[in-house]
């Protein structure tokens, strides 16, 4: 989203609402000296099916409250055509996106993007293997609503790979949280760590591994 030079709301705003809570609205969505924390939006395409559920419920749950669910499978193509996707981004206001989807040629992908004014900027597909949900593991919680994140990226691609680099500066566009001048490590409650490997089986590829943990103690 834009940065601007004023945190003032120009008039001509309001004229474009006619109730308070169309004004309200396009009050949150003005420029301002300092923008609020980035929005991700969820959302699954027409085939998805449990395990794409899954996974962007646990997404979801360490991504709140800066992140909205929607339930509805919406028919979106976000690389052939991204606009049903823009549309759906402004209308809630989202600067990030996570679609999941699932078909055979295919199977279980997640498109990760940002955009800019609502425009689509930048995106990476994913594809994801042995995803285990968070509900088969005993005794998991859910992080804490607003809690930050430890995020740790390990492998020397991220560094000197161009489309690791890529992913890795729209990974942590994702999960780095809201904004903070300190972070208290009591309040620590999770990690998530990205691992950058080698694939064995193509030569000049690599795989990302993503974990999350819950941390009970820093102390």
């Amino acid at each position: 989203m834009s940065t601007a030079t004023t945190n003032s709301i120009p008039d001509d705003l309001f004229k474009k609402a006619k109730t308070g809570k169309g004004r309200r609205v396009l009050a949150e969505r003005a420029s301002k000296l300092q923008e609020n924390d980035k929005t991700v939006m969820l959302l699954r395409g027409p085939q998805a099916g449990q395990d794409v559920n899954a996974l962007l419920k646990d997404l979801y749950d360490m991504l709140k409250p800066n992140a909205v669910n929607l339930r509805r499978n919406e028919s979106v193509q976000p690389f052939e055509d991204p606009g049903t996707l823009e549309f759906l981004a402004r209308k809630n206001d989202a600067s990030l996106f996570i679609f999941g989807s699932k078909t055979k040629k295919r199977p279980f992908r997640l498109a990760v993007g940002r955009t800019f004014d609502h425009q689509l900027l930048d995106m990476e597909e994913l594809h994801v293997s042995n995803y285990v949900p968070a509900s088969q593991f005993k005794g998991a919680e859910a992080p804490r609503l607003g809690s930050k994140p430890l995020v740790i990226f390990q492998g020397d691609g991220f560094a000197s790979v161009p489309d690791l680099q890529h992913a890795r500066s729209l990974l942590l566009d994702v999960f780095r949280g809201s904004q903070a001048k300190a972070v208290a490590l009591d309040g620590l409650d999770h990690v998530v760590v990205f691992t950058a490997v080698e694939d064995p089986e193509e030569t000049g590829s690599h795989l990302i591994c993503f974990i999350e943990a819950v941390v009970h103690s820093c102390v």
